[in-house]
């Protein structure tokens, strides 16, 4: 069976004008405000007229519209949890306290979850939420496109050609510890001069992060690339791939940095250990600066073992996490829901 798929985009952004550009099948339904439940008729009227077989909702905004359209679509519907809930909007205490809640309820809707990580398929089951789960990992594209050489890279920024660069690839909030990691690298650094930090990021933290370098007198090492389309040049351009996170499901940006065989040092978080162990990269506790400062000493005390190291994640990634495989398990999933008797 073949899929034909739409994407169903609330209101023009970002995706709506990727998806053009692609040449992908793309229709906007209008929402004035976040309240303006209008669009649940459009939506509904929409999979009716074009006799849509499955729904995929993604993200709070959607699944709250679902409360709406549950008891009139009469087709299979699917969630994607993308990350754990609970801490989806503690970067703002109105957000939190108003939305968190209420996307909870909207997910206790459906009956057909896909989750990015097997960590949060525990995680429902954990907090009795009923219904078909199915793991389905993120996957990365591995046809890469290099821009900028690791030399154009360096040279930009002034980074000496035999620094040992830490690349960090995140948004700038607090659940990256973008902290943690500035604190152990001050430790590392006040041992070797010849270490650079990239972080390639944008977010409401910039302001935070550049005081937090001046405090710890680092900032002769510190390089901040703000965010970045091709991203892939950077982790390129430097030694070791770092995410710090207190909270992930599925670290794509490992995957990505294994693309050009760059290992990494990881929070232990999400289904992280099913990719990264001993042989292909460090494992990190994100709650203690030390342990992190740590693991940045071995690599660079390790730097002959880290080729190698990044070639075994290369082929981890190769086999198991690729676009295909990624698809392939999306496949399944829709054929398993829609072989079923119950409606999300």
């Amino acid at each position: 069976m073949d899929f034909h798929n739409i994407i169903g985009c609330i209101n023009k952004g970002s995706l709506y004008d990727k998806a053009k550009d692609d040449g992908i099948d793309v229709v906007i339904f209008s929402q004035s405000f976040r309240g303006d439940l209008s669009i649940v008729k459009a939506i509904n009227r929409f999979a009716a007229e074009n006799d849509i077989d499955i729904v995929n909702f993604h993200g709070a905004r959607a699944n709250f519209l679902y409360n709406f359209l549950k008891k009139k679509m009469n087709i299979p519907c699917v969630t994607t949890v993308h990350s754990d809930y609970r801490y989806d909007f503690e970067n703002s205490v109105l957000k939190y306290l108003l939305f968190t809640p209420l996307n909870k309820l909207s997910l206790k809707k459906f009956d057909n979850f896909i989750c990015v990580s097997r960590k949060i398929k525990e995680l429902l089951d954990e907090k009795g939420f009923k219904g078909r789960k199915f793991v389905v990992n993120n996957g990365v594209d591995t046809h890469i496109n290099i821009l900028q050489s690791r030399k154009q890279i360096r040279e930009k920024y002034g980074i000496d050609e035999h620094a040992f660069v830490y690349t960090m690839v995140a948004r700038l909030h607090p659940v990256k510890n973008h902290i943690g990691f500035l604190n152990a690298s001050k430790m590392l650094i006040d041992e070797h001069k010849d270490v650079a930090l990239l972080i390639i990021g944008s977010g409401d933290m910039e302001r935070k992060l550049r005081q937090r370098v001046e405090k710890l007198g680092i900032g002769k090492h510190v390089y901040f690339a703000g965010y970045q389309k091709n991203p892939i040049d950077y982790i390129n351009a430097g030694d070791i791939n770092v995410l710090t996170s207190f909270n992930e499901t599925f670290p794509l940006v490992i995957l990505e940095g294994a693309l050009v065989k760059k290992t990494a040092i990881c929070s232990e978080v999400g289904d992280i250990k099913d990719v990264l162990d001993d042989s292909s990269g460090f494992i990190v506790d994100p709650h203690s600066d030390f342990d992190i400062y740590m693991k940045m000493k071995q690599a660079y005390e390790g730097r002959d073992m880290l080729e190698a190291m990044g070639q075994k994640l290369y082929e981890t990634v190769h086999k198991g996490y690729t676009l295909d495989k990624f698809r392939e398990r999306y496949y399944n999933s829709y054929m398993e829901i829609l072989s079923g008797d119950k409606n999300g």
